[in-house]
């Protein structure tokens, strides 16, 4: 094989072992704005809700100057408006609000001269009663009006409202006959410590035909009295886990609340920054709060149980909320897949193995083909500069035997028809191509050194005392093949059962060494015989053929 060949196998068997081993959604909404900034907001599920942009521009211009535009990311707000959403200038109604409206809300407001954006982040959930949305301060022994702050934006739609006052999510008439609702709001005379809580006032109006009802709640914090302080989630807090696909889990977030009472904070669960109730999976659930006390300070523990972890659950973030009238803290975990580096090492190798192993079939059982094949691809027209004039000299029996006949045939008609004539190489066979009146020892040690093969033909009668011709090729050949190193011997085997014994050493060694190719009759044209002789020849080119007739022509033309 030549080392082009060589090189192509080896080249090939790399490429089949390498064979195992080996843009963010455009926004919707212009950049060019100057950016407010984010909030997060919280609501309940099936209530009115509203949601305004920060609009100090009224300030500074007309209305009429004044353009508002409301964008949902990921959405086109065409799609939404009307169904259960509508634009007031700078404000967004939600007639209700549900679950699926979750999500982020972009308001751009633009004048001649400027552009500012805004980024409302909605989550809605159940919450066990109702958000704390507002601060409120009061003094002791002093009268206070806490305010409803939803009211101004409701009487836009509705212009008598019902308005109904609840403390700590109970009606206030159960709770201190002293309170009294006025238009300004809830009034409520000679504070104590025991009117602090979450007032809400519950709104319902009447909008195009259809009853919503809305809410806001305040805290009302009293002054030297209180203990409300901010939560702290303890654990999670940037936290990973590996857990095995399809097992059971449990995570549970601790929570610090110092001297705050559990009814004025809000705890939940998300995945992926997103609320449980927008997952809708019932194998994931969030269990009832465990309050407890540890030198003093309130806690609270509540659990996520996931019934099943699945693979969308890993690499993404399992987020404990806390949040209370002062302020919201957060803490995180993430799911990682349990790392089975042995087992996909012990995949690895074995994977790799076969891929080896398939590398070392194919390049064993089809090289032939494989090079055959890049040779013709590949090489078309290579040009070979060793200065040989033959791709092969054949050597075969030369006697009056039958099988002798067998061998011309073979070697004067077969071997040509199919070499020179239909694959374009250059033979040389005494009595074909040699000149009348040239020396027979001369031609022979001649060509055979000008030719890169040497076919030696071979059948049962192929050294008898009557072909001293034949004798003195292979004499010449294997000299010029074993001791000069000059060309490549080819045995072809015509008859079975060949005595090797008697044949020369030299020839043993080559069979031993590379064996043999046997020929038989029932070879069709593109049969394995003639791969592994075209194989066994050196690569030929198309240039290279043109150049060996004009050379040949100018020996016949000019023999001396």
């Amino acid at each position: 094989m030549h080392v082009s060949d060589k090189m192509f196998v080896s080249l090939f068997g790399l490429i089949v072992l390498s064979a195992f081993f080996v843009v963010p959604s455009k926004a919707n909404y212009i950049d060019d704005c100057e950016d407010l900034g984010n909030e997060t907001l919280y609501t309940s599920n099936g209530k009115a809700y509203l949601i305004k942009c920060e609009n100090y521009l009224t300030e500074l211009f007309n209305s009429s100057e004044i353009n508002f535009t409301w964008y949902k990311l990921g959405v086109e707000m065409e799609e939404i408006i009307g169904e259960n959403i509508e634009v007031h200038n700078e404000a967004l109604w939600f007639l209700p609000i549900s679950f699926s409206d979750s999500g982020s809300y972009v308001c751009e407001i633009r004048t001649p001269q400027m552009c500012t954006k805004s980024k409302k982040v909605v989550l809605v959930k159940d919450f066990p009663c109702f958000f704390t949305e507002y601060l409120s301060f009061a003094s002791p022994l002093r009268s206070t009006i806490v305010q409803c702050f939803a009211k101004e934006d409701v009487i836009a739609l509705d212009k008598n409202p019902n308005i109904e006052w609840l403390k700590d999510c109970r009606p206030v008439q159960e709770v201190s006959s002293k309170m009294v609702q006025t238009s300004d709001g809830l009034l409520i005379p000679n504070v104590t410590r025991n009117d602090m809580g979450n007032y809400t006032c519950l709104i319902n109006f009447t909008y195009k035909g259809h009853d919503y009802v809305t809410s806001s709640t305040s805290f009302l914090n009293i002054a030297g009295e209180s203990n409300i302080q901010e939560p702290l989630v303890i654990y999670p807090q940037n936290k990973t886990m590996e857990v095995a696909e399809g097992s059971d889990l449990n995570l549970t977030c601790t929570i610090y609340l110092g001297g705050d009472m559990i009814s004025h904070t809000t705890i939940y669960w998300t995945i992926n920054h997103k609320l449980l109730e927008f997952f809708n999976d019932s194998r994931i659930t969030q269990m009832p709060n465990r309050e407890y006390e540890w030198n003093n300070e309130k806690y609270v523990e509540v659990d996520l149980l996931i019934r099943g972890v699945t693979a969308d659950l890993y690499e993404i973030p399992l987020t404990c909320v806390v949040m209370n009238a002062l302020a919201r803290h957060t803490g995180n975990i993430t799911l990682k897949s349990v790392d089975n580096h042995h087992i996909r090492l012990i995949l690895f190798l074995a994977i790799s193995g076969c891929i080896l192993l398939l590398a070392v079939f194919v390049c064993k059982y089809f090289k032939f083909e494989i090079v055959l094949y890049y040779r013709k691809m590949c090489q078309p027209f290579k040009t070979t500069t060793d200065g040989k004039l033959y791709d092969a000299y054949v050597i075969y029996p030369k006697t009056e035997e039958m099988n002798s006949h067998k061998a011309e045939t073979f070697a004067l008609e077969i071997l040509p028809e199919m070499l020179e004539n239909k694959y374009g190489y250059k033979l040389f066979i005494l009595g074909r191509n040699e000149l009348p009146g040239e020396a027979i020892p001369t031609v022979i040690e001649e060509t055979i050194s000008k030719s890169r093969r040497l076919i030696i033909v071979l059948t049962n009668w192929c050294l008898t005392e009557n072909h001293w011709q034949t004798i003195c090729e292979q004499q010449i050949g294997l000299y010029t093949s074993l001791v000069k190193n000059e060309n490549k011997v080819i045995l072809i085997e015509l008859d079975k059962n060949i005595q090797y014994s008697s044949l020369p050493e030299s020839l043993q060694y080559i069979k031993k060494r590379q064996g043999v190719l046997q020929w038989n009759q029932a070879c069709g044209l593109n049969g394995r015989f003639w791969k592994l002789l075209r194989y066994q020849m050196p690569a030929q080119s198309r240039i290279k053929r043109h150049l060996l007739d004009d050379v040949e022509g100018d020996r016949i033309a000019n023999p001396f």
